[in-house]
């Protein structure tokens, strides 16, 4: 016979390990999501390279068009798939969050500070940098990769128009 196992049956160790555990794997699936946006913008650029270097090859007026529509083909390509890609991360950075709030409750305060305290502490103090690294504390990272795509479509337009 199966016996239900209910949370008052679970030690609190065992608690801890299951919650720190959800948020680790949670964690690994943002830092995945940041290299596919990763190896798709290489995987982009390297062919929209190329694509321009054949552009100058030979006379291929007719030809040229096409590849420039290509190659505006992959920065649209590429700003919806880290569109996707920064969604997805934002979906597991919310469980992951929630997974280390759920674990702060559990454990409570030690040395006057919660696990939650301590982190919205730390928070803080990398909002105040200064410097070149302060003035990109606010800049989501999501930016620069939709704005590196978006320059693969103007670079495309540039082939087309010349």
């Amino acid at each position: 016979m199966i016996e239900q196992i209910t949370a008052r049956s679970v030690p609190d160790s065992e608690i801890i390990k299951i919650l720190i555990e959800h948020e680790k794997e949670n964690n690994a699936f943002i830092r995945h999501y940041e290299d596919v946006r990763f190896k798709i913008t290489q995987i982009n650029m390297t062919l929209s390279v190329l694509l321009v270097g054949a552009s100058h090859f030979g006379n291929l007026d007719a030809s040229k068009v096409l590849l420039a529509v290509f190659i505006m083909g992959l920065g649209v390509r590429g700003i919806l798939v880290c569109a996707k890609y920064t969604e997805r991360a934002d979906r597991h950075a919310a469980i992951s969050r929630a997974y280390r709030r759920a674990l702060s409750d559990f454990v409570g305060d030690f040395g006057g500070a919660s696990l939650e305290a301590v982190h919205r502490q730390a928070a803080r103090k990398h909002a105040s940098l200064h410097g070149i690294s302060g003035m990109f504390v606010r800049v989501r990272a999501r930016w620069f990769w939709v704005a590196i795509h978006a320059s693969v479509v103007v670079l495309g337009i540039f082939v087309a128009s010349t």
